[in-house]
């Protein structure tokens, strides 16, 4: 599997929509991913757009990362989280197949924190939560 993010080419995300849910930390996204892009300003603060090349099949799957109106553009000031305090993503794509990345999350948090811990589905479908 390959991935490509936002900071290596353009990747169009028209079409994706929420997929499911990720805990993880601001920083461990950043040493995976880089620095993400500033959103919409508006219900987004922080927003990373990956494509994952499937090298077998010859699929490519765009996914999303971004935090949804917990931020201080929501928010403000006062009421809004700084987005390196954000642990709580959405994780966006075109299928179910977006939530791929969520492997790719646990396998880099193995990698970096020497240990693995998967948490049970969220209350609503088709969202799977990690913590890293």
């Amino acid at each position: 599997m390959n991935i490509l993010t936002h900071n290596q080419k353009h990747i169009n995300i028209c079409g994706t929509c929420l997929k499911g849910n990720l805990v993880c930390s601001y920083k461990t996204l950043v040493r995976l991913f880089g620095e993400p892009t500033k959103g919409d300003e508006y219900k987004t603060d922080a927003e990373w757009h990956l494509e994952i090349h499937d090298p077998q099949s010859g699929d490519v799957e765009t996914v999303t990362i971004y935090n949804w109106k917990n931020g201080k553009s929501y928010l403000g000031e006062i009421l809004g989280r700084d987005v390196k305090e954000i642990s709580d993503w959405h994780i966006g794509g075109r299928s179910k197949e977006a939530l791929r990345i969520i492997e790719v999350v646990k396998a880099a948090r193995l990698a970096l924190h020497g240990f693995d811990e998967f948490f049970p589905a969220l209350p609503y479908s088709e969202s799977e939560v990690i913590d890293v």
